[in-house]
């Protein structure tokens, strides 16, 4: 017999099934099995097996015990739980362990999840306990409750409170040290031309942000967003008002421009009316003001105390996900990535990183990333709605929490990837670029004092193409010999040679 057919449930594996809870999986689910100490990493969820000292019994509270010993924090398993529980019970389960620590945070979590406090006096004794393990999880602003005697150092809030894991993958982004290299990078170029180089980076990654939702923004568009995108080191925390003027910023017809966050249901899907296919579900209008709320109270538990692509990851993703606009969602999802990376001093004052532009060129692994969170709940029927032959839908069921409490890694896993791929690539690229480019033009000025159109044009050839087609000889320049093109290719190639990255950031 295989062992996961001997294996029992533990943690909050039991717990699920015990009260037939409908949620998003827990990342990982423990098992007590014969063998001892096994993990099995499957394609979605880890399985982790212990031999039968560990057995906690059968009980919710033994199990919950051992879940946030073993399995982490799920506050949205705990929540259904808690929704099951009386609290009279909760109450009885403390006072039989007064001084355990997760006796106390089980009781921290149950005020915090329910917003309502039962029948227990303060906490006395009892050494203060941090709420996550910070070698597990990023943590936010600490907060000491002394009722509880519990340290609250969670990401967010009641409102929105996202969880993001210290994976292995994550540990191998964070030893890379980007922005050392960053620096280093930058250091190998003059101030000036990097002032140059700001304009067109800025306008690259609005360009590739609007392409990702297949448009062409127009030039006032362009020119709007940009300075949407200068400005935002020095706007400050994100809160309602900015949220909006992204919006309007985006948003090319004045008719769709939001002047509040949404009050109809909007979805993700393809076809129509009843015989669309349904990708994505967001939540209910009446739940997005909350879920707002409190991802802006969000950003003050991050500000300056964890990563900055994290906090850009827990912001930008949990705010796309939420949808709070009938358009221009995408789009402001992005901006809020510079946002943050801007705000927390992570971005070279004055320049961008084109992100959108690496998200572009593999918009599949973008989608894959988006579609993580959507294909859990939507696989799992999490969302029960109804949709008539007009394309309205609307959800039946309580969804708030499904949204409220998301595991966020795989966006913070994802955004990491993104940024040391533009900074490598896009990033250096387009400087290096530059560099090279005005190399070059003096050189071709001193050769031969021609016009700049034509200097441009020849570059440009160059660069792409390696040389001058017999067209371009004919056609453009017609008025060179064939030895002072042969010279000039060469001038040309020697200019980037000079200046030529040697791939300052090296992939694991």
């Amino acid at each position: 017999m295989a062992v996961g057919e001997r294996s029992i449930p533990v943690g909050y594996e039991a717990v699920v099934r015990k009260l037939d809870l409908d949620c998003v999986p827990h990342f990982r689910a423990s098992y007590v099995s014969p063998g001892t100490g096994r993990v099995a990493v499957g394609h979605d969820r880890e399985r982790h097996y212990y031999s039968k000292k560990y057995y906690p019994g059968d009980g919710v509270f033994d199990n919950l015990v051992f879940a946030l010993k073993y399995d982490g924090v799920n506050l949205e398993i705990l929540k259904k739980v808690f929704n099951q529980l009386s609290e009279h019970e909760v109450a009885a389960f403390v006072r039989q362990q007064p001084l355990s620590k997760y006796s106390r945070k089980l009781w921290f979590l149950y005020e915090f999840l329910m917003q309502r406090e039962i029948s227990l006096s303060d906490a006395a004794t009892g050494g203060y306990v941090s709420l996550l393990d910070d070698s597990m999880y990023y943590t936010g602003a600490p907060e000491n409750s002394r009722r509880h005697r519990i340290i609250n150092n969670l990401l967010g809030t009641p409102d929105f409170c996202p969880l993001i894991r210290k994976t292995a993958l994550m540990g191998e982004y964070m030893r890379k040290d980007l922005s050392r290299q960053l620096t280093d990078i930058l250091g190998r170029y003059d101030q000036n031309l990097l002032e140059r180089a700001s304009h067109y980076l800025y306008t690259k990654e609005t360009r590739t942000s609007f392409n990702i939702e297949k448009e062409e923004p127009d030039a006032k568009r362009t020119t709007r967003f940009v300075t949407l995108l200068r400005q935002a080191s020095t706007a400050g925390a994100v809160d309602k008002t900015l949220l909006l003027k992204a919006q309007n910023t985006v948003v090319g017809d004045n008719r769709f421009i939001a002047k509040d966050y949404r009050t109809t249901q909007n979805y993700i899907g393809e076809g129509f009316g009843i015989r669309q296919s349904i990708h994505y579900i967001s939540p209910r209008p009446e739940d997005v003001a909350p879920l707002m709320k409190g991802l802006l109270e969000s950003f003050p538990r991050m500000h300056k105390l964890v990563d900055p692509i994290v906090h850009a990851a827990a912001l930008a993703f949990g705010f796309v996900y939420i949808h709070p606009f009938d358009d221009g969602n995408g789009r402001v999802h992005r901006y809020l990535i510079h946002h943050v990376l801007a705000n927390e001093g992570y971005t070279p004052e004055g320049l961008i990183f084109p992100v959108s532009a690496t998200m572009l060129s593999n918009i599949r692994s973008y989608d894959q990333c988006l579609e993580k969170f959507s294909m859990q709940i939507m696989q799992s029927n999490l969302v029960q709605y109804t949709i008539n032959e007009s394309g309205e839908l609307s959800v039946a069921n309580d969804t708030g929490d499904l949204y409220r409490y998301m595991d966020l890694t795989h966006a913070a896993e994802y955004l990491y990837g993104a940024i040391e791929t533009t900074i490598r690539k896009e990033f250096t690229n387009e400087i290096a670029f530059l560099a090279g480019y005005e190399l070059a033009q003096k050189a071709l000025k001193n050769y031969i004092d021609m016009p700049d159109k034509l200097v441009i044009q020849f570059i440009q050839a160059i660069h792409e193409q390696g040389t001058i087609s017999r067209r371009k000889r004919e056609k453009v320049f017609s008025m060179l010999t064939d030895t002072e093109i042969a010279d000039m290719e060469r001038l040309v190639k020697q200019a980037f040679r000079e200046i030529e990255p040697d791939e300052p950031i090296k992939a694991s």
